[in-house]
């Protein structure tokens, strides 16, 4: 197949503004990124997708000095050769591509990634048609099949891309993947595929005209070593009793765990204690993986008195199962008796110290094939397994034989076992386990587990073939036949994917019941029950949710993506590295629309992941959200994976936070929003409402819970009301049938464009949300009910001003009067927060505690670009703080009263820093290299 592609995308102007320059950063993979004013407004490179539909990525640097990439596949690979040029206000980029073996391929193409948050809002025409990108995403595709496009960002003027080849372009609108961007894809598309022979080169030639003066640079490796601007930082791990980071003494833990009783559903919605009726309790935890489950007995104690210390008051015990079960066993179902100990000890050492645990019945337990099958070698791959549980009588069987040997094995060192113990307040059926999540993926005798149940299925509702082929149309396959078993588990057509949702959250249904027979009826557990914590979901989901004891999710902002191998280096984050709140407060609020009215809600597992350089935002974005939305339970993944990273300092990893003084911090700002409670919960409430028979009902499509209100969780309470439960709500959306709208027009779906604004105006108009509230969806603006949180998207600016807690982030540099603080920001932004130690109102406290937050990597981490986004080497100690200073001035009752401590991470006073009084403020410069150990926190005591 021998393919040209040339594309020409003329007077590309971002901004109006005379003077501006343009600059275009060329990685080594020839891919490149287009920035005006230091913002990425578009990024390019090759890409194709494999039949049927598989994306993949040229991320490998090729191994010469030449541009050009490598994808690697199973059998061979693609190599694209890149080229740069200048153009007069541009450049010209190529890629030629080739590859190795044989491939059925549905495009190869050059892709221009655009962020939504910079072009929501934008106008587009083709010609004979012309539309504007929405605030939220809308079904189908903006444009498609066209060889001219233009497109302009609200206040700039147009991008024209050009296929002058005659190529078709397609506007995309990658928010339907849950992906925050737009897409300008160019090239020959077929959805049977085309066949790609080895050796045959394709080349893509693009050519920008940006209409400003540009500057081409070659990105560059950076590796980090000490220097002026990074300096050595000492992360200790104890805490100093009686220091200013010694929270033990708020009693945010109090033990030991169970003194009043199990942990209940109040009649409010929300967690009580069975013997404090009518008191709302709120968990914060972290998770404990793998080997950091079975410290010593010593350990133990330590770590239980460190977690109270740092102010937590629960524990995630999250994939325990491959340290516990004896490997050298015929079955999955024998445990290790020294490591049963050691994680007896953990549970009641915990319990003394008043952390409550939650946890799941199966995570990654490595199940033998034989004892599902009767025979075979090896394991059963734990998402395999999640399947199994749902369709296999033989996977079920395991399944609740596992529950009965740990849940109901009797600790000795509490004398009751764990399903009996008022310690484990919550408990998931199977981590992670949505069906949708792997459908698609199942292979051989999984799949034909699978399929056996799903065709069976199919007989129970339709009869026979006939009346299948009736209700499915063209998407039921001319080999296809429930009666003979051949109907694939997987397949395109609306009413086709709803029977798949609707058989997955039966199938979902059935095995929550069982289990619940098992784990209550039978052990006696108290623990409250739920299950599918993430992450396909259809609105279906939402009908399940109501027959669980409360609902759980999961949340990660720059998750890690593998761009070689499964979990090793090298990786990019999801989110490629941006700044959330530049994004409006992205991530923390994306599941807000999961949670039942009327039900408790927690997150599992939460993080904003290292090595972003913004990950400092989590604290104070997941802090807010879950108070202003007045969740029950919040807990970042994860404290450790390893029992010698939970107690021996280390460099960075991805998640965990016994290593990352940054997200450390950051979860000491959350803990004073959300548990210590010093952002009130929002009054206004905004309901999608969902009819009880998504489970059975004839639907022409299955929407998806997410969508456009999510975006209103900093603003006004958000959430799926179940029939019945809409009585409180301000505002109410029919999920479905628009007609059951209240409050808003009538034709105004949940996830229109304009469902937003919809909501905003009604709840202005009805005086539920104050009438100079500054939430603007277009500009990325959210405030609090309050008014004690402020996220400018537009200017990556937060700012929280509440009467025990203050905080203000930057994305980039700059100064910010939040009312109760200042701070100026230097070098690349950052955050400070400011709170209260004893809890008085912090212009009147005695003992204020500060942390200022840049950025903390490891010595040696290597990176392949000068961003720091694709991460290459995880380097060592020691860890390094990049020394951006800043000035930071509290408003204060007596400001000369103070002196200003510096700390290290363990909340020894490190030496007294100088600080000035003037107009009713301290103020004082927080500098990361001031002290041999760097400093992040410091302390404002009388």
């Amino acid at each position: 197949m021998k393919l040209t592609l040339a594309l020409l995308a003329a007077a590309l102007l971002i901004l109006p503004a005379l003077g501006q320059e343009a600059t275009v950063r060329v990685a080594a993979t020839g891919s490149a990124s287009v920035r005006v004013g230091g913002e990425e407004i578009m990024s390019v490179s090759p890409g194709l997708y494999l039949h049927p539909w598989q994306g993949r990525s040229f991320s490998a640097p090729t191994d010469q000095e030449d541009l050009g990439s490598v994808l690697t596949l199973e059998d061979g690979r693609v190599v694209c050769k890149a080229g740069v040029e200048s153009l007069a206000e541009g450049l010209r980029l190529s890629y030629a591509m080739t590859p190795s073996t044989d491939l059925r391929v549905n495009s190869v193409h050059m892709s221009f990634t655009l962020p939504t948050s910079l072009w929501v809002g934008a106008e587009w025409s083709t010609g004979d048609s012309e539309g504007t990108i929405p605030a939220a995403f809308e079904q189908g595709q903006p444009a498609s099949g066209i060889t001219n496009l233009a497109i302009s960002r609200p206040g700039g003027p147009r991008v024209v891309f050009d296929s002058t080849e005659g190529h078709p372009i397609l506007l995309q609108d990658n928010r339907q993947w849950n992906s925050d961007n737009l897409e300008v894809r160019v090239g020959p598309q077929n959805g049977d595929g085309i066949d790609w022979a080895a050796g045959d080169t394709v080349t893509v030639i693009v050519e920008v005209d940006l209409g400003m003066p540009t500057e081409i640079e070659r990105d560059q490796p950076v590796t980090l070593e000490a220097s002026e601007e990074w300096v050595p930082f000492e992360n200790r791990m104890e805490i100093v009793p009686g220091s200013a980071l010694d929270w033990s003494h708020m009693e945010l833990a109090d033990g030991p765990a169970g003194k009043y009783g199990p942990v209940v559903v109040g009649e409010s919605g929300h967690f009580e204690f069975a013997d404090r009726p009518g008191e709302p309790v709120r968990f914060y935890g972290v998770n404990l993986c793998f080997g950091a489950c079975y410290p010593t007995h010593e350990q133990a104690d330590q770590l239980a008195t460190r977690l109270r210390s740092l102010g937590y008051n629960s524990v995630r015990i999250h994939h325990y199962e491959r340290d516990l079960i004896d490997q050298g066993a015929d079955d999955s179902l024998t445990f290790r008796q020294d490591q049963l100990d050691r994680f007896d000890y953990l549970m009641a050492a915990c319990k003394r110290e008043g952390l409550y645990v939650t946890t799941d019945v199966y995570v990654s337990r490595p199940v033998k094939r034989a004892e599902i099958f009767g025979a075979g070698e090896g394991n059963i791959a734990q998402d395999e397994f999640k399947m199994l549980v749902l369709v296999s009588e033989a996977a079920f069987q395991n399944l609740a034989e596992f529950a009965r040997r740990f849940f109901g094995h009797v600790n000795p060192y509490t004398g009751m076992s764990l399903a009996e113990d008022p310690l484990l307040a919550t408990l998931v059926v199977v981590n992670e386990g949505n069906g949708g999540n792997f459908v698609g993926g199942l292979e051989g005798q999984v799949r034909e587990a699978w399929q056996q149940r799903w065709n069976e299925w199919l007989l129970e509702r339709y009869g026979n073939r006939e009346a299948l082929a009736n209700a499915w149309g063209d998407a039921l396959g001319a080999g296809e036949d429930p009666a003979q078993g051949t109907v694939t588990p997987t397949g395109n057509g609306d009413k086709r994917q709803v029977d798949q949702f609707q058989f997955i959250c039966q199938m979902h249904l059935r095995l929550f019941e069982r289990m619940r027979a098992v784990l209550q009826d039978e052990l006696g557990c108290q623990a409250l029950l739920t299950d599918q914590n993430g992450w396909t979901e259809p609105l279906a989901n939402q009908v399940l949710r109501g027959e669980y004891d409360f609902v759980d999710s999961h949340m990660y902002w720059d998750h890690p993506s593998f761009l070689e191998n499964p979990w090793q280096l090298p990786t990019r984050g999801w989110s490629e590295g941006r700044s959330a709140v530049a994004a409006g407060g992205a991530g923390a609020r994306d599941r807000a629309m999961v949670r039942i009215l009327g039900k408790p809600f927690t997150i599992s597992e939460f993080n904003y992941v290292v090595p972003n350089a913004h990950r400092a935002e989590g604290g104070l974005l997941m802090g807010a959200a879950a108070a202003i939305q007045d969740w029950d339970g919040l807990y970042r993944f994860s404290y450790s994976h390893q029992q010698e990273r939970t107690f021996e300092p280390m460099g960075l990893s991805f998640f965990d936070l016994a290593s990352d003084a940054i997200n450390q911090s950051a979860d000491r700002l959350a803990l004073a929003l959300f548990l210590r409670g010093d952002l009130p919960p929002a009054e206004p409430l905004v309901a999608m409402s969902v009819a009880g028979d998504l489970l059975t009902a004839d639907l022409e499509s299955m929407p998806r819970v997410d969508g456009p209100l999510t975006n209103l969780a900093y603003t006004a309470k958000v959430g799926t009301a179940l029939p019945g439960s809409t009585g409180d709500a301000d505002v109410v959306f029919g999920a479905i049938d628009p007609s059951a709208n209240e409050g808003v027009p009538a034709e105004v779906g949940p996830r229109h464009s304009e469902a937003m604004d919809a909501a905003l105006k009604a709840l202005r108009d009805s005086g539920a949300l104050p009438a100079g509230n500054l939430s603007d969806p277009a500009s990325r603006w959210w405030q609090s009910p309050g008014g004690e949180l402020l996220i400018n998207g537009e200017s990556g600016v937060a700012t929280l001003d509440s009467e025990r807690t203050a905080a203000i982030f930057r994305a980039t540099a700059g100064s910010v009067d939040a009312g109760g603080m200042y701070a100026e920001t230097h070098g690349s932004g950052g955050m400070v927060w400011a709170t209260s130690v004893d809890g008085a109102p912090l212009v009147a406290s005695d003992r204020i505690l500060v942390s200022h937050l840049t950025e903390i990597l490891s010595s040696g981490m290597r990176f392949a670009e000068l961003d720091r986004v694709t991460l290459q080497d995880w380097g060592g100690l020691p860890l390094l703080v990049k020394r951006d200073p800043a000035t930071v001035s509290l408003t204060l009752d007596e400001p000369g009263a103070y002196a200003v401590y510096a700390l290290a991470t363990d909340g020894e006073r490190l030496g007294e820093v100088a600080a000035t009084t003037a107009d009713g403020r301290l103020t004082f410069t927080a500098d990361p290299g001031a002290f041999e150990t760097g400093c992040i926190y410091y302390e404002i005591a009388r």
